[in-house]
């Protein structure tokens, strides 16, 4: 596993090893060897296609792409079909040389990030500000979980699988920890923002989390969004709960 991980780096241009995150993120031996398999293959692959040589479940599998994608070593394309149908989703290695380009135009958006403080301050002027900032993160999860999650009854491994997978679309880089009941967020797609405002955002966020769980027909509830445990390489903590109907209480998230 060594040698795989210094033929990566060998791979990758100077700044880019010297990337925190990108350092963080090629540190987990799954993920090093998902990325030399997507170069070796040299064309865009379905999880379906990483799984089996992984050795790894498919919602693990998509978990360590999402990481992967959140710093730009792997890219989601849509596969090319010619049967009707809904294109699947496919991942591929970005060669470094885009690495470089894609940040470049990613982290480069001021008028965006100033619209967003514009609308943040507008949000903070008008009092009850956790309220109003979780409200605006139901109605973003609305649409989120519409498009993603299954119109049957969940357990809560599976609805704990099903939200990791959207926060990870979503570009949080979460990694689940099942057994503490817990989802380990790394990235944040508004975290510039969300230290000047974290009353805001992080509602807005909580409020999202919140709402896409209760819409997974699933005994899984949010019980609270820790921000910034770690500032430095940023880290936020998504507490969760199972509930027990029959109970009324709450235990560990077990299959069923």
């Amino acid at each position: 596993m060594h040698t795989v991980r210094t033929d990566l780096h060998r791979g990758l241009r100077s700044s880019e090893r010297a990337n925190p995150k990108i350092h963080r993120v090629l540190g987990g031996e799954s993920r090093q060897m998902i990325l030399e398999l997507l170069k070796r293959e040299g064309r865009a692959l379905h999880v379906s296609e990483i799984a089996p040589p992984m050795g790894l479940q498919p919602n693990t599998i998509r978990v360590h792409l999402e990481l992967l994608c959140s710093v730009g070593l792997v890219r989601r394309v849509d596969e090319v079909r010619i049967e009707p149908g809904r294109p699947r989703v496919m991942y591929e290695f970005v060669p470094s040389s885009l690495n470089a380009r894609d940040s470049e135009r990613t982290t480069d958006a001021p008028d965006y990030q100033r619209l967003t403080q514009l609308l943040i301050a507008g949000m903070e002027a008008s009092g009850n500000v956790a309220d109003i900032a979780r409200e605006a993160g139901a109605r973003w999860a609305k649409a989120v979980s519409e498009e993603r999650a299954p119109a049957i009854t969940l357990s809560a491994p599976e609805a704990f699988d099903i939200l990791t997978n959207i926060l990870a679309r979503l570009g949080f880089a979460p990694e689940p920890d099942l057994e503490s009941e817990q989802i380990v967020l790394h990235e944040c797609p508004f975290k510039d923002i969300a230290r000047e405002h974290r009353a805001v955002v992080c509602a807005v966020h909580l409020g999202m989390i919140e709402a896409t769980a209760e819409h997974l027909d699933s005994p899984l509830e949010v019980v609270g969004l820790n921000p910034f445990v770690n500032e430095e390489p940023m880290r936020c903590v998504v507490e969760l709960v199972v509930k027990r109907p029959s109970s009324g209480g709450t235990g560990a998230l077990e299959d069923t």
